[in-house]
This record gives C-alpha cells, sequence and structure tokens, in this order.
C-alpha cells in the first residue's frame, strides 16, 4: 500500500481519531492526556524551580 496524501485521506484519519477519542473511558481519556502532556509539564516545573532558585540565591 503507497502513501496517501489527499484529503479524504486526511479527512478519513482525522475521523477515525474523532472516533477512538470519542470511545474512550473519562478514566482513559486522563490517562491519554496526561502522556501527551507530561513533557511539558516536566519542563514547566524544572523551569520553575531554576526561576526560584535564582530569586532565593541572587
Amino acid at each position: 500500500m503507497g502513501w496517501r496524501s489527499d484529503r479524504a485521506y486526511e479527512e478519513e484519519q482525522r475521523q477515525a481519531f474523532v472516533r477512538w477519542k470519542a470511545s474512550l473511558g473519562w478514566l482513559e481519556y486522563l490517562r491519554w492526556q496526561w502522556q501527551r502532556s507530561r513533557a511539558f509539564l516536566a519542563s514547566a516545573v524544572a523551569a520553575s524551580c531554576v526561576i526560584l532558585a535564582f530569586r532565593l540565591l541572587g
């Protein structure tokens, strides 16, 4: 099967994703959101710690 990049295929993929997301229970949805955002949250916590350290030490 070759690579498809036409609009119909993209819309099909988008609709499949929407159906998949709608099929999740609330706990599965929260777990999925956590997995998506944990790198960002870890970066925000690390940046906050660095800023706090500079304020306390400087």
